[in-house]
């Protein structure tokens, strides 16, 4: 009687956590989507990293307690558990071997507790369905939040930012949040309902393309391709598709040669797709210098350009001392996985990015083998729109972006592993 007492206050103490665990993760991830970027920037030091790591380890501690005496009493650690501890043994040990190890630890903490251990957390939080329920219902309100926040910054501002400091990164935001009314759309609910996250999602949309950003740009249609792809019958898959990748080809060549064109006659056109080709091969020169353990993440870039000679510029002209301001003003190579091969190592990146790519495959074979899951579906189109953006910009150095992107991936993998809801 007393064993029977005992076992069914502990279920009930623990139930009791993983209620209080989903609150703090929610509040956490308001937190980190409206006021992460803007801490890290404008708050006090001391302030601005206590706030975050309490928003991201508190959360992360209530999901995880209770799942370590399963792992003790099963004498198992999962997988995901032990790759994100390699992940974290590479990475700071390529931060202790740079040449700014202080600055690198602290900037590599803060990808580690707001990317990998969010998705590990969501993996564990979102296996009730009821809380993923709150989750999207959770991100839909954020979205149009920020729809609202779009509008006003683009009426009384000069450029609509979202919380992350400049359009870019805002227009990556917007993207990941699609998944939610996506998702939700995909689901039985009122006419009503479905007819108000439809506007939001328009609003998105229309944000999306006032902000002029290639990169978002790019990852709506890709998004929309996969979608066609997933949803159409067996022969609109290929018309639709052919359509949609032909238009996209055509469109992207037209940008590159018309860019190319104009920095050709003018040397003093920005060329912006030409700094990017150039920083393919800046960024492969830097990794020669320490292919194993990369430079460090403080690294200054610009130290490298000496003896460096340019390969898609016509070294020589005017154009070099403008990318050497480029270099020099953004210190950043614009590509999530050159910059993780640069700064964290071979090592570091082939482990983590190998790691998500095998989610990603596992979670979408899953989804294939199980009919009428548009849920799961709608998310890996919403991940791949957002994997274009990660090679024209950094953005999981973004806090907000790594928390949003990571709790989707972990929200996929729960999907996947069951039968679509209502």
């Amino acid at each position: 009687m007393f064993l029977h007492l005992k076992l069914s206050s502990s279920k009930t103490s623990i139930a009791r956590l993983e209620k209080w665990a989903l609150n703090f993760f929610c509040l956490s991830t308001l937190f980190v989507i409206f006021f992460s970027v803007e801490a890290i920037h404008a708050w006090p030091s001391l302030i601005e990293k206590a706030s975050i790591l309490l928003a991201c380890l508190l959360p992360v501690g209530m999901i995880i307690y209770p799942k370590i005496s399963e792992w003790i009493y099963a004498k198992r650690v999962p997988k995901e558990i032990i790759w994100v501890v390699v992940i974290v043994v590479l990475g700071l040990t390529s931060s202790l071997l740079s040449e700014t190890p202080w600055g690198s630890v602290k900037s590599f903490i803060l990808f580690i507790i707001s990317g990998p251990v969010i998705l590990i957390a969501t993996m564990y939080l979102f296996e009730s369905k009821d809380n993923q329920s709150i989750f999207l219902w959770m991100m839909s309100i954020g979205m149009f939040v920020l729809v609202l926040t779009g509008i006003y910054e683009y009426n009384f501002n000069d450029s609509i930012s979202l919380f992350s400091a400049n359009p870019l990164p805002a227009g990556a935001l917007l993207v990941l949040f699609f998944a939610s009314p996506l998702i939700l759309l995909s689901r039985k609910h009122s006419v009503a309902l479905k007819f108000l996250l439809t506007i939001g999602v328009i609003f998105s949309v229309v944000l999306i393309i006032l902000l002029a950003q290639k990169g978002p740009i790019l990852a709506l249609v890709i998004i929309l391709l996969s979608v066609v792809i997933f949803i159409s019958s067996k022969y609109l898959k290929l018309i639709f598709g052919a359509i949609f990748l032909i238009g996209c080809l055509l469109y992207s060549s037209y940008l590159v040669l018309s860019e190319y064109k104009g920095f050709v006659l003018s040397k003093n056109s920005k060329a912006s797709v030409a700094l990017r080709v150039e920083n393919y091969f800046f960024g492969f020169y830097i990794f020669k210098e320490n292919p194993i353990w990369g430079i460090g993440n403080d690294a200054h870039l610009e130290e490298f350009l000496i003896g460096y000679k340019l390969k898609f510029f016509d070294y020589g002209e005017a154009p070099y001392p403008e990318y050497i301001q480029y270099i020099k003003v953004l210190n950043a190579l614009e590509n999530t996985v050159l910059t993780a091969l640069v700064e964290r190592g071979s090592l570091f990146t082939v482990t983590y990015f190998g790691g998500l790519l095998y989610i990603l495959l596992v979670c979408l074979k899953q989804l294939r083998s199980v009919p009428n899951n548009m849920a799961g579906l709608f998310l890996v189109s919403i991940i791949v729109g957002f994997a274009v953006i990660l090679l024209l910009f950094d953005t999981l150095r973004f806090p907000n972006l790594n928390w949003v992107f990571h709790s989707l991936l972990g929200l996929l993998v729960n999907i996947s592993n069951n039968q679509p809801t209502t």
